[in-house]
């Protein structure tokens, strides 16, 4: 009987899915002869058995290989979005203080145009 593997004891953490090349040959070389058909059909069912074990660990591999994928997307556009909305407020603040420099030079012009009217009233 083929033993079960732990995954997470057998791999590092962080598993490229092309770093576990998986051999999913089957092992021909314990083959018994078609005389013996209760025999052949048990290691048919344990090669079977193994095949699905390999199909299994693999499959999880390229699980966590996606999520480890989708976390580090995820990670840049949070870190896109922090950026663009940090710029967003920068042009908002410099926004604000052209509006706030044209209402002070409008203040400003009106101030000069009625002391130039008091000044003539005045001549």
């Amino acid at each position: 009987m083929p033993s079960t593997v732990d995954v997470a004891a057998a791999l590092p953490l962080q598993v490229a899915p092309s770093a576990v090349p998986m051999d999913l040959r089957l092992d021909h070389q314990f083959s018994l002869p078609v005389a013996e058909p209760a025999l052949r059909e048990q290691q048919l069912q344990q090669e079977l058995l193994a095949l699905k074990q390999k199909q299994q660990i693999q499959r999880q591999i390229l699980i966590a290989e996606f999520q480890r994928q989708h976390e580090q997307l995820s990670r840049q556009h949070e870190a896109q979005l922090h950026e663009h909305i940090k710029q967003q407020q920068e042009m908002l603040a410099m926004k604000h203080q052209q509006e706030l420099l044209e209402h002070q030079r409008k203040l400003e012009r009106h101030r000069q145009e009625q002391e130039l009217e008091k000044q003539h009233r005045e001549q």
